[in-house]
């Protein structure tokens, strides 16, 4: 009796055993997908560290260009250097083959200002003509 009470309790520790070891299998194959999704996240964290790392040295380029740039602007475009062929120091025509079309655009600029004979030439004025005469087929937006 008592050996078959002791069989018994050996039948049922088994099949603890069997269901904890079935149990632990599947938590090390969850374990094995958590180790992997893990992996994969530190590779992406460093990749975009890298990202990061070389957008703030572009960033940090182009601030530095930038300052230079308008550092250089600011001490050659004064008002007591500036003529008027600085103009052409400008995208259209810096570095390009002047061109009939070019020389149109301008004259039908200059002749715009015809209209303005007469007018104190305030900061307000030179704005609008910022604003609404960058293109030549703008002369409708003068009045």
């Amino acid at each position: 009796l008592q050996l078959l009470e002791v069989k018994e309790d050996l039948n049922a520790t088994e099949s603890e055993l069997d269901a904890v070891e079935g149990d632990l299998e599947r938590t090390e194959g969850v374990l094995q997908t958590e180790r992997a999704l893990h992996n994969r996240t530190e590779g992406l964290l460093q990749t975009e560290r890298a990202l990061h790392n070389r957008t703030k040295e572009q960033l940090e380029t182009c601030s530095t260009s930038l300052a230079a740039s308008d550092k250089r602007m600011k001490e050659t475009r004064t008002l007591q250097n500036i003529t008027k062929w600085d103009l052409l120091y400008t995208a259209p025509y810096f570095n390009q083959v002047f061109t009939e079309d070019h020389l149109e655009e301008l004259s039908s600029s200059w002749d715009v200002l015809r209209r303005f004979v007469g007018l104190n030439m305030t900061e307000g004025v030179v704005e609008h003509f910022r604003r609404f005469h960058r293109e030549p087929d703008c002369d409708s937006a003068l009045i």
